[in-house]
C-alpha cells in the first residue's frame, strides 16, 4: 500500500443546473418529470427530494460525473462526462447528454463549468429511435444512452455507453459521428438495456453483459482506446 495525503479537493454543488440549449424541445427545460413510475408530475419544485432539493428541476442537472478524460483542454481545463441523469432508461428520457470542461481551484475549494457540450445527432447515426426522434437537432437523452466513461483524441470524443454497450464519438461540438456496437468472437454483446431487446429475454440467449455492466472505464495509451466492462460477461 502507497502512503497518500491529500492536499485539497474542490466541490461542484449539488444544486447546480445549467439551461438546455435555446433549440431543445421544451420538454427539456423540466426535468425529472418521470422519477416516479406510476405517475407523470409536470409542475415544477411540487415534489420533497433528497438532500432537501425538490423536483421537477427547473433546466438540466449537472448529476453525476462518470469519468474524465486524460487529455486537457488547451487551457487547462478537465473534460468529463455526466450520466444518463436519474439511473434508469424509464426516468431519465428528459436529461439531455453531455460532456463538460471543468477548472477546479484547488485553493477556494469550488468548481468553474468552463463549458456544456450537448450531444446531438442531426445526422442520424444513432441506428435506433432516439427520444427526440421528430426534432432537427436529434440532442440525445439519458433513455437513449448511459454515458459512463470518456477519452479525447485529437479533435474528437469518445464515450463508453451501458445500455448497449456501444462506443460513441463525437466532435468536440457534440456531433455524432459514429455509433459502434460491441463485438466478441464475432457476436455482439447486448445488455438487457440494448434498444434491439424487449420483456422477456433472457440471459445467455439474448444478453451477456448484465444491466448497468457495460463500459465503466476508458484508457487512452500509445494512441488505442483500452474499454473496460463493469462486469463480467
Amino acid at each position: 500500500m502507497q502512503p497518500a495525503e491529500l492536499v485539497g479537493h474542490a466541490i461542484l454543488p449539488a444544486p447546480s443546473f445549467s439551461a438546455p440549449p435555446k433549440d431543445a424541445p421544451f420538454d427539456a427545460f423540466v426535468t425529472g418529470k418521470f422519477l416516479r413510475a406510476d405517475a407523470r408530475v409536470e409542475v415544477p419544485l411540487s415534489v420533497p427530494g433528497p438532500l432537501g432539493m425538490p423536483t421537477p428541476f427547473l433546466g438540466q442537472p449537472m448529476q453525476g460525473l462518470s469519468g474524465f478524460a486524460e487529455q486537457r483542454h488547451g487551457d487547462g481545463s478537465l473534460y468529463g462526462v455526466l450520466d444518463n441523469g436519474f439511473g434508469a432508461k424509464l426516468n431519465s428520457p428528459d436529461i439531455l447528454l453531455s460532456f463538460v470542461r471543468l477548472r477546479p481551484n484547488f485553493d477556494t475549494g469550488s468548481v468553474e463549468v468552463v463549458e456544456r457540450v450537448w450531444l446531438h445527432d442531426p445526422d442520424h447515426l444513432v441506428p435506433f429511435r432516439i427520444a427526440y426522434e421528430g426534432t432537427a437537432r436529434r440532442y440525445l437523452t439519458g433513455a437513449d444512452f448511459d454515458p459512463e466513461s470518456l477519452q479525447v483524441i485529437g479533435d474528437e470524443v469518445w464515450i463508453g455507453d451501458e445500455f448497449g454497450p456501444y462506443l460513441i464519438s463525437a466532435t468536440l461540438e457534440g456531433r455524432i459521428t459514429g455509433v459502434y456496437p460491441t463485438t466478441l468472437d464475432g457476436e455482439i454483446l447486448r445488455s438487457p438495456d440494448h434498444p434491439a431487446l424487449r420483456v422477456g429475454v433472457r440471459p445467455g440467449e439474448h444478453w451477456r453483459v448484465p444491466r448497468s455492466g457495460g463500459f465503466e472505464g476508458l484508457l487512452l495509451q500509445d494512441g488505442m482506446l483500452w474499454a473496460m466492462l463493469e462486469k463480467p460477461i
